[in-house]
């Protein structure tokens, strides 16, 4: 039997671990979204191909708003490595998890402007987003 100290400190800490679990699951305003599972992405759904001809082109280009050192709330999206770690590592997507990701939300207007300004991705290019988030969002 462990001392009631060391007992304490391990329900402590698995009670973190569940609250921590749990806070992820349902991103920070506890939205979640429908998303569609079957769906026809507009190119393969990897990172490399959301990067270069969705995240670059439609976040990054020069004087937008996720471009260079000012960037928007920090999110840089004109170098892949470092859109990447800001996306997956800072809590904007949940890997395997589209419906309550940050990012997904964004992409439709769910608790905020519709991403990127003035015009919705199309369906299969938003299609190609969920999945890759949906099979683990991995680089």
């Amino acid at each position: 039997m462990l001392p009631s100290a060391v007992q304490s400190y391990v329900l402590f800490a698995v009670l973190a671990i569940v609250v921590t679990l749990t806070l992820s699951a349902c991103e920070q305003g506890g939205q979640c979204i429908e998303v569609q599972s079957e769906c026809n992405p507009l190119y393969q759904p990897t990172f490399d191909e959301v990067f270069s001809r969705t995240l670059k082109p439609g976040c990054a280009i020069a004087g937008s708003c996720h471009s260079g050192p000012q960037a928007q709330a920090g999110l840089r999206m004109d170098e892949a490595d470092e859109a990447y770690r800001l996306l997956v590592t800072q809590g904007r997507l949940l890997p395997g998890d589209p419906s309550c990701s940050l990012l997904t939300r964004r992409l439709v207007g769910s608790g905020g402007g519709v991403m990127p300004p003035g015009a919705m991705l199309s369906d299969n290019e938003r299609c190609a987003i969920e999945k890759w988030i949906a099979d683990g969002a991995k680089r």
